[in-house]
């Protein structure tokens, strides 16, 4: 069927600013309703997976089931392109809207009558995308930080700790992370020198494969590698070491930041895959993974991080017993500690703040009422597993 050329264009959404009047304006209205039927449908989807989910309406098991599956089909889906897939899109979003506002600002310069219509079918256009976008991220994977906490799922007994148990657990990993130190590569500075960030991705998924055979409900059908982030150092600037995009189902890592916990960092972003979505939950998860695997980089990595949310805690509540257990600590550990340390120098500042904030506020919107705190809960998750026997070996039952 044959249509005028001012119903095409418009149809493609450009104006001729001639013409039928009316067929523009009735265009205009076609396009608009579509739009707000879409942004309606999406919004309401949105709510009513939310409020039963809340209301634990969903089936948890065939939900995760159904999200795993998802995220490692989108993983294998992108995981044959080299860059990440995220990185790229988040450049394409801002130099694509930067050119949208400016063609709109233009438009609404030569067509001073429809300006209304103009800025109505942009806002349209946008909120019809992020409503979108939303929903599908909701139902695939972020839906999960209101299901059942990993400690539940994997079958961990978890309770209050003493300060007794909490120094135990940090010297049990310090002297892990000590003996695994020994056997590293060390730069001429005595920091941590790993393999490459694709060598250390294929271990990390072989250390997933292994950790789901003894974990089935942490099993996937695939564990596609992690991939480095191009603009690493403006990712440090904002103190952001990792980030796990579920639209793309990519583990993105920051490879500018401190070498000997970039392993941890990358097994970290593998088990948001996994629907790991809590923070504190993830790091214990990353924890697992590379300390019960064979590979001695991967165990130093997870230790030293285990190690340092361990220290910490200890020194806020007995000051004096953490300033002695440091003591313990051998110079290969200290010098990686030092080099995290001249990290955190280099990359605070506003732009970290305004990281820190931004990734609280996620965390807060998403149920995780303690914000960026929330990390801190993963000693809890260690220590129980520290004395659940899950050291000895075998998984505790």
């Amino acid at each position: 069927m044959n249509k005028t050329p001012a119903a095409t264009n418009e149809s493609l959404g450009f104006s001729v600013g001639t013409g039928a009047p009316d067929q523009v304006r009735g265009s205009d209205r076609r396009i608009l309703r579509r739009r707000c039927i879409l942004c309606a449908v999406f919004l309401l989807l949105t709510l009513l997976f939310r409020f039963l989910l809340l209301r634990g309406l969903i089936p948890e098991k065939p939900y995760l089931a159904f999200s795993v599956e998802m995220s490692t089909l989108l993983s294998l889906l992108t995981g044959w392109i080299p860059f990440s897939l995220t990185e790229f899109l988040l450049y394409a979003a801002v130099i694509g809207s930067i050119v949208a506002i400016v063609r709109l600002i233009v438009r609404m310069v030569r067509q001073p009558k429809r300006r209304g219509v103009l800025l109505a079918r942009f806002f349209t256009f946008f909120l019809t995308l992020i409503l979108a976008g939303v929903f599908f991220f909701q139902l695939i994977w972020s839906g999960h930080y209101h299901t059942a906490k990993l400690a539940d799922r994997i079958g961990l007994p978890s309770s209050g700790h003493t300060s007794e148990e909490l120094f135990q657990a940090s010297y049990y990993t310090l002297m892990q992370a000590n003996r695994c130190a020994r056997d590293t590569f060390r730069t001429e500075n005595g920091t941590f020198r790993g393999d490459t960030f694709k060598s250390t991705s294929r271990r990390l998924s072989e250390a997933y494969a292994s950790l789901g055979n003894e974990i089935p409900s942490l099993k996937a059908s695939a564990y596609v590698r992690p991939k480095p982030v191009l603009a690493s150092r403006t990712m440090s600037s904002f103190g952001i070491t990792g980030v796990y995009f579920g639209l793309t189902g990519e583990s993105n890592v920051n490879t500018d930041y401190t070498q000997a916990l970039i392993p941890v960092t990358a097994a970290h972003e593998m088990a948001h895959r996994l629907c790991v979505p809590r923070e504190d939950e993830a790091n214990f998860t990353a924890f697992l993974a590379c300390t019960r695997s064979g590979d001695n980089d991967l165990r130093y990595s997870g230790y030293l991080h285990a190690y340092i949310h361990l220290i910490n805690s200890l020194y806020s509540v007995d000051p004096e017993t953490g300033y002695a257990l440091r003591l313990l600590e051998n110079d290969a550990v200290r010098a990686d500690l030092l080099d995290l340390y001249d990290y955190a120098m280099r990359t605070q500042g506003t732009r970290s703040e305004i990281g820190e904030k931004v990734n609280d506020t996620y965390l807060r919107a998403n149920g995780q009422t303690d914000g960026v705190q929330s990390y801190g809960r993963t000693v809890d998750l260690i220590i129980s597993y520290y004395y659940a026997g899950g050291e000895n070996g075998a998984w505790p039952q």
